[in-house]
């Protein structure tokens, strides 16, 4: 079937014409400018170095201070659902799908959806070198911004949402995206609470992913129409994401958890960790400390004033603190701004 010419004159008659889905279009075109604004907003302040950093750092302290064991195992799990290993899987069987069906258009937009995202998200990341908040990766992925997990979660969960919801049924549709917000929204919560990226990293992926498809679905609209046979081709999609989710985890686990092992210090093993936790202070590197201290440390940044703190540290050390013996590698898990190099207070 033809599809409509990229004419202004059919694109303006189109537009306002009965059969044109004109609350598709308007809730599209809010997401391309509510999320393009997001996106060069956050990095405009992750250049400037804004305040906005101040916020990565306390929400990087608050969700490692919450850390347990179990949601650890949780969450590894969810990270591993934005990973190459099951995103791979799930573009080359949906692009076969397309391919085996003739339908040549949906498999062009496919492959722009994926290409452009994933080639900006490296682009990115070579240009502004921002290091992670702790040396997970080698490589081009030790650097930071934008998440590349929430930038691809968003465009091929995302956009495999869109397709899937187009001349299907009510509830069809609702499911498939409420389980496309459920697992996207997890993917980027999990890349904070294992402390794999800053929270502008988030925002600034999952704006772009989001302004992205949403551009291109208003172009598919226009042009399009194929039929996907969306029942189908939704069953054998959750059919990939289970498969290729399991055999991940099952086979990928043990190497995940100790890469995402909680951090009990932001002491950073390279140059390079320093220096980024430096830059997002302002300048001002973090030496060792316990999480909780360095929430309450991050929080008094924030409130611009000093905050009475006493040490609260297990066994030996807390013994070490309340007598005003910290040992030079422990000074910085028990000081405050008022008194950066004294280390532990006595108290009482």
């Amino acid at each position: 079937m033809k599809t409509r010419p990229l004419r202004r004159k059919a694109i303006v008659t189109w537009l306002i014409s009965a059969g044109s889905p004109k609350w598709f279009l308007l809730a599209a075109a809010v997401l391309v400018v509510g999320g393009a604004w997001l996106f060069f907003g956050v990095l405009e302040d992750v250049i400037s170095h804004d305040p906005l950093v101040d916020a990565d750092v306390f929400a990087y302290h608050l969700l490692q201070s919450l850390r347990t064991p179990v949601m650890d195992r949780v969450m590894i799990a969810v990270t591993e659902l934005g990973d190459a290993q099951v995103l791979l899987p799930v573009i080359l069987v949906a692009l076969a799908w397309f391919l085996g069906w003739r339908l040549w258009l949906t498999a062009g937009y496919w492959l722009a959806a994926i290409g452009v995202a994933e080639v900006l998200a490296k682009v990115l990341k070579v240009a502004l070198h921002r290091p992670r908040p702790g040396a997970f990766y080698g490589g081009i992925e030790q650097f930071s911004f934008p998440s590349g997990h929430a930038t691809m979660s968003v465009v091929v969960y995302g956009f495999l949402a869109f397709l899937l919801c187009r001349n299907t049924g009510a509830g069809l549709r609702k499911a498939v995206i409420a389980l496309t917000v459920m697992l996207v929204g997890l993917v980027m919560f999990s890349r904070l609470y294992l402390g794999a990226h800053w929270l502008s990293d988030v925002l600034g992926g999952s704006s772009f992913g989001v302004a992205w498809i949403a551009a291109l679905a208003i172009a598919y609209e226009y042009q399009s129409h194929e039929l996907l046979r969306p029942g189908k081709f939704a069953g054998l999609m959750l059919a990939t994401v289970i498969i290729a989710g399991g055999v991940h985890i099952a086979s990928g686990y043990d190497a995940d958890r100790l890469r995402y092992a909680p951090q009990p210090t932001l002491a950073p093993t390279s140059r390079q960790n320093a220096d980024a936790v430096g830059a997002l202070h302002g300048g001002e590197t973090v030496g060792n400390h316990q999480p909780g201290a360095a929430f309450f440390q991050t929080l008094q940044r924030l409130l611009g004033g000093p905050l009475r703190m006493t040490c609260r540290a297990p066994g030996r050390l807390r013994r070490a603190a309340t007598a005003g013996q910290c040992q030079p590698s422990q000074r910085s898990a028990f000081t405050s701004s008022e008194n950066a190099g004294d280390g532990c207070r006595r108290l009482g």
